[in-house]
């Protein structure tokens, strides 16, 4: 079963964090409500959570790329500068001279305080799942 319930973290996400029978929470919200819903969920039944907790995206505009509106993302017209910087840069998405980019067969997910886990693509549908293995001898 999947609820959304929009609400403020503090008082709705505690409660479904700390409630015994919600196995899966999902929280997009502050990374300090987001911190203590963790807290929260290890203090029940160790649900699994998955977090998106504000994070920001990098603007970086580089010299050789004047005309550009600056946007989240990477903005050069040297595309091995666009590859070196885009592995430095600590971010579950980068858009090289675009923003926004993608679909929906690409994951899409933050790091670090932004939050664990991914949306989009396959790999989303292991926040709502849980594998099992049975074995039978006959």
């Amino acid at each position: 079963m999947l609820n959304v319930l929009p609400d403020y973290g503090h008082t709705v996400g505690k409660a479904l964090a700390l409630h015994m029978d919600v196995d899966t929470l999902v929280f997009t919200g502050s990374t300090k409500i987001a911190k203590q819903l963790m807290v929260y969920a290890g203090e029940s039944n160790m649900k699994r959570i998955w977090l998106e907790a504000g994070g920001k995206s990098p603007n970086i505009v580089f010299a050789d790329a004047p005309d550009l509106q600056a946007a989240a993302g990477i903005w050069t017209s040297d595309i091995s500068k666009a590859h070196k910087t885009a592995r430095a840069v600590r971010a579950g998405s980068v858009w090289v001279n675009q923003y926004d980019g993608g679909d929906m067969t690409a994951p899409f997910g933050g790091f670090k305080q932004s939050g664990n886990g991914l949306d989009k693509s396959l790999h989303a549908l292991e926040k709502y799942t849980e594998l099992k293995a049975t074995w039978v001898k006959l």
